[in-house]
């Protein structure tokens, strides 16, 4: 997969900002939001 190979190639400095800015922004509170539904 592109981007395992990708993130493979990333510094451990920059897989380490990543996780800091994951573990950073707010979750959603309910988690993913609803799908909305459409109109067939």
């Amino acid at each position: 997969v592109d981007v395992q190979r990708n993130m493979a190639e990333l510094t451990p400095q920059d897989r380490a900002a990543i996780a800091a800015y994951l573990k950073a922004i707010p979750a959603h509170p309910n988690g993913y939001p609803a799908r909305k539904k459409t109109a067939n």
